[in-house]
């Protein structure tokens, strides 16, 4: 598995909140129940873990990037069901059959499916839910502030994908549900800045061109802020099937 990020700052204080409508959904329409056991696999800075936890879960919080882990830990040691283990999705090392279910919150696109899927079906017990979920979606494509993000993203990509895999999970025959979930994040200078240096193409600290990123993230920003904030809408995506069901 591949480690992605080496800004674990800007991931943790850049990257979107989860949405409170999503876990209600989880628990009040798909029946996730607070005793379930939960793996959240590539839990980067517990972003999605927290949320497990304060409702109850034991969450087997996976991460290979021990930076990120050691985030979480810091924000997370204090939840007595958190159990945090280094490790990458290939190999979890969690004991055979004693996860409810599993949650990947955008990394499933950076695991070897191949390897990943049977060891998902490994620590898994029969029924439970293999979730997947990325919080940056298209909100409102005529969104300018958006748009014009997206401009400025789009000169710094590289012509080909870093990524290794699809972003989404294949169930046998089609057997799997889709949500969708729009909800609007707030940003400061700053925290917009985080979200733009978090991602995977953009120039590290130290690179030629970081200076130069930076510069435009924050011109569209101030074209477009109101009282020193941006309001930003997304859409969640969630893909969500029986483990037992996942193919690759």
């Amino acid at each position: 598995m591949k480690t992605h990020f080496n800004k674990v700052k800007y991931y943790d204080e850049g990257r979107p909140e989860y949405p409170k409508e999503f876990f209600d959904f989880l628990y009040d329409e798909l029946a996730i129940k607070t005793t379930d056991i939960i793996a959240d696999i590539g839990c980067g800075t517990g972003k999605i873990a927290v949320h497990f936890l304060e409702r109850g879960n034991k969450v087997f919080a996976v991460e290979y990037d021990k930076n990120m882990l050691e985030v979480a830990n810091d924000k997370l040691r204090e939840h007595p069901s958190y159990v945090p283990i280094c490790a990458s999705a290939e190999n979890t090392t969690i004991k055979t059959g004693t996860v409810d279910h599993i949650i990947c919150g955008n990394s499933y696109a950076w695991f070897d499916h191949a390897r990943a899927v049977p060891e998902f079906k490994r620590i898994s017990r029969t029924g439970g839910y293999t979730i997947v979920v990325y919080p940056n979606g298209k909100g409102d494509e005529e969104h300018r502030f958006s748009n014009d993000i997206s401009t400025v993203y789009e000169k710094y990509k590289p012509t080909t994908s870093p990524v290794p895999g699809s972003s989404y999970p294949i169930f046998k025959n089609d057997q799997f549900i889709e949500k969708f979930i729009d909800h609007v994040e707030i940003a400061d200078r700053s925290k917009n800045l985080y979200h733009a240096l978090s991602m995977s193409f953009a120039p590290s600290e130290g690179h030629d061109s970081f200076r130069m990123f930076c510069d435009e993230i924050n011109d569209v920003f101030d074209k477009h802020s109101i009282d020193g904030i941006v309001e930003i809408p997304l859409k969640l995506k969630c893909v969500i099937g029986k483990t037992e069901d996942l193919c690759f």
